[in-house]
């Protein structure tokens, strides 16, 4: 028994190394085709950074929900965004100071805690508690997916136009080993996807661990690793609004675009235990957003941006170990 746990934990690893890796090779080789085509920065910046960082969760969602599998296809979203959102952040406020434009913070941000709480009444209503399981239809997934579009859409528009990046010669061996980089990258995303989510599935069900538990901690944590090197380097070579546009963008992409195509192919039952969990995601982006804005409207006539200060990125921090502490009797079969 010892060596099936050994060796479905070796699979569940070796997917996530090949989900992340893969990741990496798409955005790169997918980022200097862009360039080569001579698509402004920010449209790169926008689909590539935020989508890319978003693969991993797109790639076990989309195999989860060709498979059926129903808690992995919700938990690794909540999970995910609450790992984003408090984790990276808290983490990245304790060693750096993180700056929140006003455009983030009064779009992007509000955005993102609308398609959070648009994702509560969807499965469960209006309902202040939830002693059933909920349900995403077909319907719904559009639902999601056509606010996405429209936000993508409004950004656009409203965002000045960068200037087209200037045309790089590139050698037919780097366009070469571009194309084979892109299709090398998608190939690691769909082998880590399967073994990823089979390997966690069945390590789960040997060990005692629940498939909800499984999901929010385990498999979200994976697969949000990419926000975490992504961010940490953007905030180390001053790139810190970069960072936390990718971050909050990468929250939009993952309720708004991967669980609405996930949805899309299988409608899922939602089991009445993603109710605390959606309601950590909710309070988790609200309370920071309000003290956030409360900053902003009090240094408005000094033009100094807010930003997220230890005392709040410890707060945020707190959150997330209260919502990892709150499924740790599962986490540990107890």
């Amino acid at each position: 028994m010892t060596l099936v746990y050994f060796y479905q934990l070796i699979l569940a690893l070796l997917g996530l190394v090949l989900l992340i890796k893969g990741a990496d090779f798409f955005v790169e080789s997918a980022s200097a085709i862009a360039k080569k085509l001579q698509i402004p920065e920010f449209i790169i910046g926008f689909t590539i950074i935020a989508l890319g960082t978003s693969l991993p969760e797109f790639g076990s969602n989309i195999y989860s929900s060709a498979i059926g599998h129903d808690d992995f296809i919700v938990g690794n979203i909540i999970g995910s965004n609450l790992f984003n959102l408090l984790a990276v952040l808290g983490i990245c406020s304790l060693m750096f100071r993180v700056y929140i434009s006003p455009r983030t913070l009064f779009i992007d941000w509000t955005f993102s805690l609308i398609l959070s709480v648009l994702l509560m009444i969807l499965i469960y209503g209006f309902a202040l508690t939830s002693n059933q399981s909920g349900f995403l239809s077909r319907a719904d997934g559009l639902v999601l997916i056509f606010l996405f579009i429209g936000f993508y859409i409004y950004i656009i528009r409203t965002s000045k136009k960068d200037l087209p990046v200037e045309n790089e010669k590139f050698s037919a061996k780097s366009n070469t080993w571009n194309i084979l980089s892109l299709i090398g990258g998608l190939a690691a995303l769909l082998l880590g996807s399967k073994l990823a989510v089979d390997g966690l599935k069945d390590l789960s069900g040997l060990i005692g661990i629940s498939q909800h538990t499984t999901a929010v901690i385990l498999l979200a944590g994976g697969t949000s690793l990419p926000e975490l090197s992504t961010a940490y380097a953007a905030f180390k070579n001053n790139k810190g609004n970069m960072a936390v546009g990718s971050i909050i963008g990468s929250n939009i992409i993952n309720i708004g675009l991967i669980l609405g195509i996930s949805v899309l192919i299988h409608p899922t039952i939602v089991l009445k235990e993603y109710f605390n969990d959606l309601s950590f995601l909710i309070v988790g982006t609200t309370l920071p957003l309000i003290v956030l804005i409360f900053m902003y409207a009090s240094q408005k006539k000094t033009g100094k941006l807010p930003y997220i200060s230890i005392a709040l990125g410890t707060v945020m921090m707190v959150l997330f170990l209260t919502f990892l502490y709150s499924n740790i009797n599962e986490f540990l079969g107890l």
